[in-house]
């Protein structure tokens, strides 16, 4: 199933990683395009020390 999360707090951010492990297809999407751009390069969210993003997450500015 492909899902976008609305926002890439530390919550969004964490239900992202869930969604990803249990099989389906994320993308999680920032109002801010530096956001994404930072987190898509370092797979790790300022919110969420310590933990790295499972690749194969797709990181959007854009809300289309």
């Amino acid at each position: 199933m492909k899902i976008a999360v609305m926002g890439s707090g530390g919550w969004g951010t964490a239900l992202c990683t869930v969604l990803h492990q249990n099989g389906h297809q994320v993308t999680l999407w920032s109002y801010r395009e530096e956001e994404s751009i930072q987190l898509a390069e370092t797979r790790q969210n300022p919110f969420l020390q310590g933990v790295l993003l499972p690749e194969g997450i797709v990181y959007s500015a854009d809300p289309a």
